[in-house]
């Protein structure tokens, strides 16, 4: 049951739909409507680069401007030197003289520096615009792959999700891990009267339940402290109450069936060794990590927030380049575009098909004109890192 809930990575696909097939009627292999997802990126990916050219619009005038102060000091400054070399053959004239020409040098650097520091403000003022535009193109960019990545998963993507005993129920997170480079977290919204809006017991989920390794325990009792389910691996704390006294650790890997098992003291700390389970032990995990994962498998659907993203680690908070985040996006979609392309009967478009069952099948299309479409509000340079598409 366990490798059966991890037979796909995307969480969007539930059994009772129709399956979906490519153009040429194989199988397609991601369970959702995934032209939908394409409209979707390319959206996504038009945010991005709207704000890049945002970004990139303001950088460069932020340099011009830069350029134009230097300008405007070696002119100044040129204006003091040649207003001084002007005056110094009069340094051994009368006194009036000498006078007035320390009097013309003095008002000379006064006009140079009261100007200096006007053009500093005004390049301070393009400066402090430049950045705020850059600051919210940033999050312009932030909230687009946000509003995506809340509805659509990309392929290949590895979701976990954990679980987190609070006072009366539980704080819910999930994570999704895709194979280009971008991480993203989620807080979870538990509508009243879920499963997991309440503290749940091991008994809720598969009663009956006991370990004879390390030592013989009654699990029924034993609340859900916390819970963690990933693609390869499922945890659980049980303690004897939802966050205090002691308690067990278990763990079982789906990929090679290993199973584990840690006790844990009063303040939920490791204690002792961990134990390895064999043969008929590895039952009691495992039936308690597959109700785990049927019991909470709704909760990477009901993502909400994104409390966090990066790419390659590298936090998408604050400051970033938008255009990295697109081309990953898009080199992670690429191949499967490319092979529906491949596999659609005609040329201008991108087809599926949908398997209602008794010997019928519905066509669901778009056209690569109808994506083009959705670029034309972008420079070509930026229009071209759709190229992998080949639209």
């Amino acid at each position: 049951m366990l490798q059966r809930a991890y037979a796909t990575t995307e969480p969007s696909y539930r059994s009772d739909e129709p399956r979906i097939l490519f153009g040429d009627s194989t199988p397609f292999p991601f369970g959702l409507d995934f032209l939908t997802a394409l409209r979707a990126v390319v959206d996504c990916c038009v945010a991005l680069l709207s704000a890049q050219h945002a970004i990139d619009q303001a950088l460069k005038r932020s340099s011009q401007v830069e350029e134009g102060l230097k300008g405007e000091r070696w002119r100044l400054d040129s204006l003091l030197d040649a207003v001084q070399k002007a005056a110094s053959p009069f340094a051994n004239a009368s006194p009036s003289v000498t006078a007035s020409a320390a009097e013309v040098m003095a008002a000379t650097r006064a006009v140079v520096e009261r100007e200096r520091v006007a053009v500093e403000r005004r390049w301070s003022g393009e400066l402090q615009q430049a950045q705020r535009i850059v600051d919210d193109a940033s999050g312009t960019a932030y909230q687009a792959l946000e509003a995506f990545l809340l509805r659509h998963t990309p392929p290949q993507t590895g979701v976990s999700w954990r679980l987190v005993a609070d006072a009366d129920g539980y704080d819910a997170q999930v994570r999704l891990v895709t194979r280009f480079g971008v991480e993203a977290r989620f807080g979870v919204a538990l509508p009243e009267g879920h499963a997991w809006s309440r503290l749940r017991r091991v008994a809720d989920l598969a009663p009956g339940l006991s370990l004879t390794s390390p030592k013989t325990i009654r699990l029924d009792r034993l609340y859900v402290s916390e819970a963690v389910v990933e693609p390869e691996r499922v945890s659980l704390w049980l303690r004897r109450s939802p966050r205090t006294g002691a308690g067990v650790r278990l763990a079982v890997v789906g990929e090679t069936e290993d199973a584990e098992v840690q006790l844990l003291d009063e303040l939920g700390q490791p204690q002792g060794d961990v134990y390895e389970l064999d043969g008929d032990e590895r039952a009691t995990p495992f039936r308690l990590a597959s109700a785990l994962v049927d019991a909470t498998f709704d909760l990477a659907l009901r993502r909400q927030l994104m409390t966090g993203a990066a790419l390659d680690g590298t936090t998408l908070r604050g400051r970033f380049e938008p255009r990295d985040v697109c081309a990953r996006l898009i080199a992670g979609y690429a191949p499967v575009v490319s092979e529906i392309s491949r596999r659609s009967c005609a040329p201008e478009e991108l087809m599926l098909r949908r398997d209602l069952g008794g010997g019928r099948r519905e066509a669901v299309f778009i056209t690569r004109n109808e994506l083009r479409s959705r670029l034309s509000r972008l420079p070509p340079p930026l229009r071209a890192l759709f190229d992998p598409f080949e639209l």
